[in-house]
């Protein structure tokens, strides 16, 4: 069609072209121009067709991405519902096992020592030192040395890859220890009402109850531990200058130090 309008184009522009020539070319331009209408139409429903493949070939992409999509937020609603069921059951068992053991051993106690004037009578004795917290703190040690190779185990099981169970052993052989060292603790003072607590004898704590003196040095320590974590938290979140920093003059601005940096020589 468009060399037949171009023929017919130059020809009416020639002067030589006669009116004959004219038509033929004019008619010739008709047909062509039909020709590629009735092209186009027959184009029309092939294009239609392309058109419905490719609504469809999208829909099948969403569809094909939101499974995906679905299949992974069941993925990790599993593993959130798996690692919570986890942690609550191990949580469950360590419960058990000291309820358990303590009680255990609790009920092997002599009765002697429960009963008689509820456990403070004429023969009275006074409260005895225990070894089990050297057994619990035996425990503690044994599982913090086997704990980096507990996490990656643990978080290998929780992830679902395969993992050597063999990497609990010293961990777990901790936490036995440590169960057995609380139990027996717990065996040795359950019975114990408070009479005829011992009673500090040298200062600051004079005239108090051992345990209350132990328990007032024992919040102190708490509250020196944790202030130690809690300024090594902010001197890194914060970007604070150390006292070893601000004496080399490497920090342009000093606003704030830690309580460490003024107690070090």
């Amino acid at each position: 069609y468009n060399q037949a309008n171009a023929n017919y184009t130059e020809a009416a522009d020639d002067s030589n072209t006669t009116s004959e020539q004219l038509e033929a070319l004019r008619a010739d331009k008709e047909e062509k121009k039909q020709i590629k209408d009735q092209l186009a139409d027959a184009k029309e429903p092939l294009r239609a067709d392309k058109e419905e493949k490719k609504q469809i070939k999208l829909q099948l992409s969403d569809e094909k991405y939101d499974a995906k999509m679905d299949k992974v937020d069941a993925h990790l609603s599993y593993l959130t519902w798996r690692t919570a069921g986890i942690t609550i059951l191990l949580m469950c068992i360590t419960y058990a096992a000291f309820v358990g053991l303590g009680g255990f051993l609790n009920s092997i106690y002599p009765d002697e020592v429960s009963h008689d004037d509820h456990g403070y009578g004429g023969d009275d004795h006074e409260h005895h030192g225990s070894g089990s917290p050297i057994v619990f703190s035996l425990g503690v040690m044994l599982f913090l040395m086997g704990f980096p190779s507990f996490q990656g185990t643990l978080g290998n099981l929780l992830s679902g890859v395969e993992a050597n169970l063999g990497d609990l052993g010293l961990s777990m052989l901790g936490l036995t220890v440590l169960t057995a060292g609380v139990a027996n603790w717990w065996r040795e003072d359950l019975p114990f009402i408070g009479n005829h607590e011992q009673i500090a004898t040298s200062d600051p704590f004079q005239g108090q109850h051992i345990r209350k003196a132990g328990l007032w040095v024992f919040i102190m320590s708490e509250v020196m531990v944790f202030a130690t974590f809690f300024s090594s938290y902010l001197r890194m979140r914060t970007e604070w200058c150390t006292g070893w920093q601000v004496n080399a003059g490497n920090c342009e601005e000093v606003n704030m130090l830690t309580a460490s940096d003024f107690l070090r020589p």
